[in-house]
């Protein structure tokens, strides 16, 4: 397994698409980028990210607005529960906790949302499972239908010592988003 993870990360490093949140360390910049690509493709997402962020830069910024200013702002991007719960979220909070458990507590924050804020934002050991990965890891170690736990604990299993777990669970989430392909997937490709 340790060659394919260094084959994984290598394959990474040089096909990672330049998007604005990637390299990103500030938990809140993390959160807004990830709840936008709950339900929104990346290319869709973009404008979306770069206008709120521009509107609401940090989590102060966001609770001092008024949930009509905030939901005025991400017309477009669909889905406004998210953007009701990010709201909600900054009117609860200072401060993005740092870990897992406690980002899992939020409003509107499942196991993927937290995971992926709590690895990248502060390198916590925690797998990120979405749908790319899902497929990934479905694919890769022959699973029809596996539940959710079964998948996450392959996830965190895969976890290379060492590296930093937001960048290997971006590569995951990479590799299932421009090669691991829902229809017709690019297995000569792969790492």
């Amino acid at each position: 397994m340790e060659a394919w993870q260094k084959a994984l990360l290598a394959w990474y490093r040089e096909n990672a698409r330049p998007l604005p949140w990637r390299g990103e360390k500030d938990p809140y910049w993390i959160l807004v980028s990830e709840v936008l690509l709950q339900q929104t493709r990346v290319e869709q997402a973009i404008p979306y990210y770069r206008r709120f962020l521009e509107r609401f830069p940090a989590l102060e910024a966001l609770r001092a607005a008024s949930l009509e200013e905030v939901l005025r702002v991400w017309q477009g991007a669909g889905y406004y529960r998210r953007a009701e719960h990010l709201h909600r979220l900054s009117q609860q909070v200072v401060a993005l906790p740092s870990s897992y458990r406690e980002l899992l507590r939020l409003p509107g924050l499942g196991p993927y949302t937290a995971a992926a804020v709590a690895s990248i934002a502060f390198g916590e050991r925690v797998a990120a499972v979405d749908g790319n990965v899902r497929r990934v890891l479905s694919r890769l170690f022959a699973r029809e239908s596996p539940k959710e736990k079964e998948l996450f604990a392959l996830a965190q299993g895969l976890l290379p010592e060492g590296v930093d777990p937001g960048v290997w669970n971006q590569a995951l989430m990479e590799l299932g988003a421009v090669v691991c392909l829902p229809k017709n997937p690019r297995c000569p490709e792969c790492p």
